[in-house]
C-alpha cells in the first residue's frame, strides 16, 4: 500500500510539472545589417554590400589569367589552394595584415576566406566567398553571421 501511494505521488508530481510547462512558440529572426548582391558583367564580378538604409559599397573583381583580383590587385578567387598575405590601413590602424586563403572544398566548390590580423594578435573574419569552378558565387558569409545564398 505504501509503494502505491509513493508511485501515485510521483506520477502526480510529473503530471503537475508537465502541465505547468508552456511551449514557447516564439521565433526569433536575425535581421542582419547587410545584404549582399552579386552581379556578373563580362570578366568582372561586382559584389555589393547593402546596409539597412540602402547605402551600398561594392567590390569589383576582375578576371586576369584565369583568376579574379580586387581593385588593389589582390588575389581573391582562384581554383588552386593558396594563401595570399597583404597589408592595408584599416579603421585607422596602420598595416593591418589581411590573409586571403583559397581552398578547394571538392571538385565543384571552392572558398576564398579573408581575415584581418590586428596588431599581430587579434584574428577577425572579414568575408568568405563560396563559388564553383565557373566562378559563380554560391554563398557569401561575412563576419560569421550574415549570408548571401544564390539558390
Amino acid at each position: 500500500m505504501k509503494n502505491i501511494k509513493i508511485k501515485m505521488f510521483l506520477i502526480l508530481c510529473v503530471v503537475v510539472l508537465l502541465s505547468s510547462c508552456k511551449k514557447n512558440n516564439s521565433i526569433y529572426k536575425l535581421h542582419p545589417p547587410y545584404k549582399y548582391q552579386v552581379e556578373y558583367s563580362g570578366d568582372k564580378i561586382i559584389i555589393s554590400k547593402i546596409n539597412n538604409i540602402g547605402d551600398t559599397t561594392s567590390t569589383i573583381l576582375k578576371k586576369r589569367n584565369g583568376e579574379y583580383f580586387d581593385e588593389n590587385n589582390h588575389l581573391k578567387m582562384s581554383l588552386k589552394d593558396t594563401t595570399y598575405v597583404y597589408y592595408q590601413k584599416e579603421n585607422d590602424i596602420d598595416r593591418a595584415k589581411l590573409f586571403t586563403t583559397i581552398s578547394v572544398k571538392n571538385d565543384s566548390l571552392y572558398s576564398s576566406t579573408t581575415k584581418y590580423i590586428w596588431k599581430n594578435c587579434y584574428d577577425e573574419l572579414k568575408l568568405v566567398v563560396y563559388y564553383d569552378k565557373s566562378y559563380r558565387i554560391k554563398k557569401i558569409q561575412a563576419r560569421g553571421l550574415y549570408e548571401f545564398s544564390n539558390e
